[in-house]
């Protein structure tokens, strides 16, 4: 199945198609808490969970109570999503529009896709998971399913994850496309000279480039290698004609 990665241009971006590989960061420092909802500190103020009162109590004492943090902190997650067009995303999580989006050909037998649920059902399955905890009937699966969950105002991002336990990076990706930025000629001399080495290493696959033509979504064009490599050096000796 085909995911796209957003990306920053930065040495992070250039191991991805140096050593066809993505990181897998640790869940406890996902960008959003409700992740990860497990770990809570007994001090999240009750007027910040909207569930009747008597629920927010048990469910802040069992948080109180249980601490399995460290159990959690053994999975790690890459987030891919299923569009390369999202203005949000390219905002977000591709420097304004600066960075780039690997577009990746994977094994849809090793992706996660996640559920956006509302808050009550976040609270819920954190419930449901520490009881499995206690009762030590946990299992990897459990995990997993746990760590596809996400609030419903991340549903833009229409999110999979590759979720593994105990390993730093996914290794051995198929990288089919290389989308570029609309702002990509606003990047400072370092950057470009980077997103070079970048397109450079991955000069046998396919090449993109954002249009903006609506409010809506990016459009996505086509290009040759030759054509890319051409406008990134263009755009490097006019920024040099600057300094």
């Amino acid at each position: 199945m085909k995911l796209y990665k957003y990306r920053t241009i930065n040495s992070f971006s250039l191991d991805i198609i140096k050593n066809k590989r993505l990181y897998l960061t640790k869940t406890l420092n996902l960008n959003d808490p409700y992740d990860v909802l497990i770990k809570y500190e007994p001090q999240l103020p009750i007027t910040k969970i909207t569930i009747d009162s008597e629920k927010k109590k048990q469910i802040l004492s069992e948080i109180q109570e249980y601490n399995i943090a460290e159990e959690l902190s053994n999975y790690r997650v890459c987030s891919l999503s299923e569009v390369d067009n999202s203005i949000l995303m390219w905002s977000h999580y591709s420097n304004g529009h600066k960075g780039i989006v690997f577009e990746l050909e994977l094994n849809e037998n090793e992706i996660h896709v996640v559920k956006y649920v509302t808050e009550k059902e976040i609270f819920e399955e954190t419930r449901k998971m520490k009881h499995k905890l206690w009762d030590k009937k946990e299992s990897e699966e459990d995990w997993f399913l746990y760590l596809s969950h996400k609030m419903e105002l991340w549903e833009y991002e229409k999110e999979c994850r590759i979720i593994e336990k105990k390993k730093e990076y996914y290794e051995n990706v198929k990288i089919t496309k290389i989308i570029l930025g609309y702002n990509t000629v606003n990047n400072n001399i370092n950057d470009l000279m980077l997103l070079r080495d970048i397109i450079e290493m991955g000069k046998d696959v396919k090449f993109g480039f954002v249009n903006i033509t609506s409010f809506a979504k990016a459009e996505i064009m086509d290009f040759k290698y030759e054509e890319i490599k051409e406008f990134i050096n263009k755009t490097l000796k006019n920024k040099l004609k600057l300094v």
